[in-house]
């Protein structure tokens, strides 16, 4: 008899390991099988811009519909057989959605965008790389249009409003809808950006990639027009910090692909109240238990896990006590895989932990973000520990320079 009961277990014990083997190799087929599903009844009911993340079984909605009823049928629509749990995160445009805007909404007051005329090719007589301080591309003057809502005919354009509020249109595919997303949650926070996007299935691969490069370098600007049209892209911005202004140029013009028109427009903004220097110290000592707290992500990914919210909500109730000064996210990784891919990640990981603490009321403009990639080790990378240690993100806080 005891004989028959171990023979017994141990046959259980094989096809719950031969169960567990099947499921992990399936793992992933049973996740795109159910994005899949969830995707189709979705675009059946025309919930074109909600897009749908699968983790295992459990489904999570984000994007924006018009309306609560659209959300709450998204939800329903989602629980499709095979589902485990379903996590609605789908905003509401109608409840803080800027759009359409007018260029006197945007600029605050009876004002107009002015272009500098500035291009990829520096013997264009136009372009000017010695704009003064002081010129705004948000002068002040009649403009007859002020009423009118900004062109809707342009490929694809990114919309910030007085309240920081930024709105995505045009039409993109889905993996370029994705992209964009990412690339303006990580600029401006997922708490103020408004998906406007249309689905379409094929888009101008050139104008996302356009749009992407440029919203990758707002992070810290107060204001931001961007619009991309046929060979062009505009780029209106204003930040407290001149640095920034010349380091968004740069950038774009050393990344245009040849033959590009850049129209840049710059606005430097005045500061308010900064941090005393005993204020700046006070703080410093408040983030050192925090200097390198260890925050997880998902093995080879941007996202953070959830155990590391605790972390992350004492830090950004830190940043909102230091206003005035300069959070600085340092991202690093080990040494395993290509340096320029860990630089990469290293920095996707500071985006994503700024994401997080702008969207707990953070000032986006007032947090900055830097990958190190492997470049800056504290263990040795020889070790799984010591990789362990590698992979981190470090806080620091520094007096603003104007």
């Amino acid at each position: 008899m005891k004989k028959l009961l171990i023979i017994l277990i141990a046959l259980g014990l094989l096809w719950l390991i031969a169960y567990f083997c099947a499921y992990k190799r399936h793992a992933p087929a049973i996740q795109g099988d159910l994005s899949t599903k969830v995707e189709n009844v979705l675009m059946e009911k025309g919930l074109v811009n909600v897009d749908v993340d699968v983790n295992g079984r459990d489904v999570t909605l984000t994007g924006t519909v018009s309306s609560l009823e659209q959300k709450q049928l998204a939800g329903k629509l989602a629980a499709v057989d095979g589902h485990n749990f379903v996590d609605n995160s789908i905003s509401i445009a109608g409840e803080t959605s800027p759009f359409p805007l007018s260029r006197n909404s945007f600029a605050g007051g009876d004002t107009q965008l002015e272009s500098s005329g500035r291009s990829s090719d520096a013997a264009n007589p136009n372009f000017n790389t010695n704009a003064k301080e002081s010129e705004s591309p948000w002068k002040s003057g009649s403009n007859e249009n002020a009423d009118k809502p900004l062109s809707t005919n342009k490929k694809l354009a990114t919309l910030m409003n007085d309240q920081g509020k930024v709105t995505l249109t045009g039409s993109v595919t889905k993996k370029s809808r994705r992209r964009l997303l990412a690339s303006a949650h990580g600029a401006f926070g997922k708490a103020n950006v408004i998906n406007d996007y249309s689905v379409v299935a094929k888009d101008d691969a050139e104008a996302v990639k356009l749009m992407d490069m440029a919203l990758g370098e707002m992070d810290q600007v107060t204001k931001s027009q961007i619009s991309v049209d046929d060979g062009a892209l505009t780029v209106s911005v204003a930040s407290p910090f001149k640095d920034v202004l010349a380091r968004i140029e740069e950038n774009l013009l050393e990344d245009l692909p040849e033959g590009t028109l850049l129209n840049f427009n710059a606005e430097k903004q005045t500061l308010g109240k900064l941090a005393s220097a005993s204020q700046l110290t006070r703080c410093q000592k408040l983030f050192t238990p925090f200097a390198r707290k260890q925050i997880i992500f998902s093995p080879s990914s941007s996202r953070i896990q959830k155990r590391s919210f605790k972390v992350l909500n004492k830090i950004s109730t830190l940043s909102k006590q230091c206003a005035g000064m300069m959070i600085e996210v340092h991202g690093h990784t080990d040494s395993l895989g290509r340096n320029s891919i860990n630089k990469a990640l290293s920095k996707q990981r500071a985006l994503s932990v700024k994401q997080y603490l702008v969207d707990k009321g953070v000032a986006h403009y007032f947090v900055k973000t830097i990958g190190h990639g492997e470049a800056n080790p504290i263990s040795s990378n020889r070790t799984k520990k010591g990789r362990a240690r590698n992979r981190r993100i470090e806080f620091n806080v520094e007096k603003v320079t104007k």
